[in-house]
C-alpha cells in the first residue's frame, strides 16, 4: 500500500535527521565543515525509498493474479468483506493508493511551479540590477535585495544600495562573507535543497533536513571568515545590522537569513570549545551509526520494497487506445442486419453458456489467456512457489454445525504478497457448502503466514487456492481439488470431537501443498505411475509416503527425479 510507504520513508527521514544532526555536531567539535552529512541525509531520504520501489519485482506475478485482481465477477461471487478488523482495515487502507498518489502528484507539481517561478523572479531582478565593482568583486546593487548570492550556473552577488553607505571593514566582511557562498555554491545547493523537498510534500523529516542543510552552509560560511581573524562580535552585530534592513528572499542564501537561522548561527559562533572535544564528536559519531542502523532495518525495508511505485502511478494513467478496432461482421447474401446481429448475439450467449458448464477453474485458466492476449501480460514461471509457514492460524470449527456432525469444505482463492501475507482485499469464496464454514475461514484468514513465492531470487505476488476440509472424527468430508495452472494449491483439514459438548478449537490434522509447475515423478509400491493415477488412491490404504528433493531425488531417480520424488506405500 502506497500509506505504509509513505510512512516507512517518513520514518526513514526522521532517523537519517537524527544521524546528520549527531554527525554534523561530531564535526563541528573537531573543527571540519558540517553540510556534508546534511547533504548526503537530504539525498537518502529520497534516494533511498524511490530505488527501494524501483528494486522491488513490478508486481512480477502470473496472470492468475492479475485476473483475480480484476475481475471479481470471473468466479461468479462479490469480493468477500473481511470480519477480522485488521483485515478490514488493510482492505479499506488499499482504496486510498490512488487518491494519495494523485494528491502527491499535485502538491509536488504545485511547489516545483512555485520554485520554478521564484527563480525567474529572482533572475529578472539580478538582471535588472545595476552592475557595479567593489574591491575587486562584480557585484549587482538592487534597490533593497540582499547582501546574497544568486546563480543558476554562473553566480552573481546581490547588494542593496544602502550597502554602498557602510564603513569599508564591514562592507569587506559583506563581500567575503559573499565571496564563501560563490566559492562553495552555497545559491545552487538552496534551489536544489526546495526541489527535493518539493519532490515529497508529506515528507515532514525531508523539509527539516533541508532547512538544516540550508543553516548549515551558513554557519559553514561564517566560519570560514572568521578564520581570517575577524572578531566574532564585530562580525554578530554586522549580521543583526544587515538583518534589520534586509530584503529577504526564501531561495537565495542571505547573509543574516531568516531570525531562527540567524540566532542559531550566533549561538554558534559565540559558544565556548567544550571539554574532551574529540570525547564527544565519537560518541556523537556512535549515535549517527546506530540511526543509520536502524534506518537500514528490514521493519522499513520491507514496506519500502513492497510497493512499485512506476506501477502504481501507471494506474492513474488512462489504457493506451487498441491498435485497430475489430471490424463489424458482415451480414450474409440475403439476410437482414438485424438477423445477423440477432444471431451473433445467440451463438455468443451459447458459447458463454458452454464456458459456465466447466466450471470456475476452466473459467479461470481461459480468462487469464483472453487477458494475456489483450493486454500484453506476459506469464512468469516462478523459481519458487508459495509455501506455508508454521504459525498459521486455523479456523475455529462452527460450534453448533460440530455438535450437528455437519462437515463441509469451503475453496477458497486469495494473493500472497511479496511479505508473505495474504492480501485481504484479493480473497474470494469460490464454493461453500454452508455460510458458517465461510465465516470461519474469513475470521482466520489474516492468521494466514507464508514464504512468498520467488522470481530470480526477488519475492513476488502468486495466486494460491486453499481447500478447508472441515470434518467430524465420526464423519470424513471428502471434497475435489481442481488444479489450476500457476495457482499453488493447498488443502488443510480440520476437525472438531463431534462427541464434546463444548466448544473446543478446531485443529488441523493434515496439510497437502501442490506447488504449480511439472510434476513430480510418483512410485506407488516401487513402480511408477502417473499423477492422475495417484491421486486418485484412496488416502485410507496410504501406509506411509516420502518424499524426495534436489539432489536426493535425482541421485537415485537421474533426470526423471528433476522434480521431485513422491514415493507412496500402501497397505497390504
Amino acid at each position: 500500500m502506497i500509506l505504509t510507504w509513505m510512512l516507512a520513508a517518513t520514518a526513514l527521514a526522521a532517523l537519517l535527521f537524527g544521524a546528520a544532526w549527531a554527525l554534523e555536531r561530531a564535526l563541528r567539535l573537531i573543527g571540519w565543515q558540517g553540510r556534508a552529512p546534511w547533504i548526503v541525509a537530504l539525498v537518502a531520504a529520497i534516494a533511498w525509498p524511490v530505488l527501494a520501489s524501483l528494486a522491488a519485482p513490478a508486481t512480477v506475478q502470473s496472470v492468475a493474479v492479475r485476473t483475480l485482481t480484476a475481475s471479481s465477477q470471473l468466479l461468479g461471487v462479490a469480493p468477500a468483506a473481511p470480519e477480522d478488523v485488521l483485515s478490514a482495515v488493510l482492505a479499506r487502507l488499499a482504496l486510498l493508493d490512488q487518491p494519495l498518489i494523485l494528491l502527491w502528484i499535485v502538491g509536488s507539481l504545485l511547489l516545483l511551479a512555485r520554485v520554478l517561478w521564484a527563480v525567474v523572479a529572482l533572475r529578472e531582478t539580478a538582471q535588472a540590477a545595476t552592475p557595479s565593482e567593489l574591491a575587486g568583486t562584480a557585484v549587482r546593487i538592487t534597490p533593497t535585495l540582499g547582501p546574497a548570492v544568486f546563480a543558476l550556473w554562473r553566480a552573481q552577488v546581490l547588494l542593496p544600495s544602502w550597502m554602498l553607505d557602510l564603513e569599508a571593514p564591514l562592507r569587506a566582511l559583506v563581500l567575503e562573507h559573499e565571496r564563501e557562498h560563490v566559492r562553495s555554491r552555497d545559491a545552487q545547493l538552496v534551489i536544489a535543497s526546495h526541489l527535493a523537498a518539493a519532490l515529497m510534500p508529506w515528507n515532514a523529516p525531508l523539509w527539516w533536513i533541508a532547512r538544516r542543510l540550508r543553516t548549515a552552509a551558513e554557519v559553514d560560511c561564517d566560519t570560514r571568515v572568521l578564520r581570517g581573524g575577524v572578531d566574532a562580535g564585530t562580525y554578530s552585530h554586522l549580521l543583526l545590522l544587515i538583518a534589520q534592513r534586509q530584503g529577504h528572499a526564501r531561495f537565495l542564501p542571505m547573509m543574516a537569513g531568516a531570525p531562527s537561522t540567524l540566532r542559531a548561527r550566533i549561538i554558534a559562533m559565540s559558544s565556548p570549545r567544550p571539554e574532551r572535544p574529540a570525547l564527544r564528536a565519537a560518541l556523537f559519531t556512535l549515535a549517527a551509526a546506530t540511526l543509520v542502523g536502524a534506518s537500514a532495518s528490514p521493519v522499513l525495508a520491507r514496506p519500502l520494497a513492497s510497493v512499485h511505485l512506476a506501477e502504481s502511478v501507471s494506474a492513474l494513467l488512462p489504457a493506451a487506445p487498441q491498435a485497430q478496432q475489430p471490424q463489424p461482421a458482415r451480414a450474409k447474401p440475403g439476410i437482414s442486419a438485424d438477423s445477423a446481429k440477432r444471431a451473433l448475439d445467440a451463438t455468443v450467449a451459447r458459447k458463454a453458456a458452454a464456458a459456465r458448464t466447466k466450471g470456475a477453474a476452466d473459467t479461470l485458466a481461459m480468462k487469464e489467456k483472453k487477458d494475456a492476449v489483450a493486454k500484453g501480460y506476459k506469464e512468469f514461471k516462478l523459481d519458487k512457489p508459495a509455501v506455508m509457514a508454521r504459525g498459521s492460524k486455523v479456523p475455529r470449527y462452527p460450534n453448533e454445525l460440530r455438535k450437528a456432525n455437519v462437515t463441509g469444505s469451503v475453496l477458497a482463492m486469495f494473493v500472497v504478497d511479496t511479505t508473505g501475507h495474504p492480501d485481504a482485499s484479493s480473497l474470494k469464496i469460490v464454493r461453500a457448502t454452508h455460510p458458517d464454514f465461510v465465516e470461519a475461514v474469513r475470521s482466520s484468514f489474516v492468521g494466514l503466514n507464508f514464504l512468498p513465492a520467488e522470481v530470480g531470487g526477488r519475492p513476488v505476488r502468486q495466486l494460491v487456492q486453499m481447500l478447508y476440509r472441515f470434518a467430524t472424527f465420526s464423519t470424513p468430508h471428502v471434497d475435489s481439488l481442481v488444479l489450476v495452472k500457476d495457482v499453488t494449491a493447498f488443502e488443510m483439514t480440520v476437525t472438531g470431537n463431534d462427541q464434546l459438548k463444548g466448544d473446543p478449537t478446531g485443529t488441523i490434522v493434515g496439510m497437502t501443498f501442490y506447488p504449480s509447475g511439472p510434476d513430480p515423478l510418483y512410485i506407488v509400491d516401487g513402480k511408477r505411475t502417473t499423477a492422475e493415477e495417484a491421486k486418485k488412491i484412496d488416502k485410507a490404504r496410504i501406509a506411509s509416503v516420502e518424499v524426495l528433493k534436489n539432489e536426493a531425488a535425482r541421485a537415485k531417480y537421474g533426470d526423471d527425479g528433476k522434480n521431485g520424488v513422491i514415493i507412496i506405500t500402501l497397505k497390504q
